[in-house]
């Protein structure tokens, strides 16, 4: 390479004109831009809301918790409440909860073991 070769540097110099001109045409779009949002909504606006706002009517309530209580629970309570024959030929009875607890409370310590099984019956006898 002979020494005498130029070297060409980049021009460290940012183009201020066409820096400008970018800014000032970016600004020039966003006022145009504005402007014409302005127009078309003033064009548009029609004084506010269209009609008065509905009112609807009250919520219709269940007025008679009571008695629909009463409905639900009053068959359960007298299951039970009451004696019954569930399965005869099983031997099983239904008791009321009361007495239920009862005996399981009489059976103490081993109230939850196995039911002993019924006597047998005599199928001859008169």
């Amino acid at each position: 390479m002979p020494a005498e070769a130029e070297v060409k540097f980049e021009n460290p110099d940012v183009a201020a004109s066409k820096l400008a001109l970018l800014a000032f045409g970016f600004l020039a779009f966003v006022a145009i831009s504005l402007i014409l949002l302005l127009a078309y909504f003033r064009y548009f606006d029609r004084g506010g809301m269209a009609s008065a706002p509905e009112t609807f009517p009250a919520p219709r309530l269940e007025t008679r918790n009571a008695e629909n209580l009463d409905d639900l629970v009053g068959p359960q309570r007298r299951l039970l409440e009451s004696y019954a024959s569930v399965d005869p030929q099983k031997q099983l009875v239904r008791v009321p909860i009361t007495r239920a607890m009862e005996l399981i409370a009489a059976r103490g310590g081993g109230a939850y073991g196995p039911i002993d099984a019924p006597p047998p019956s005599d199928k001859n006898a008169p």
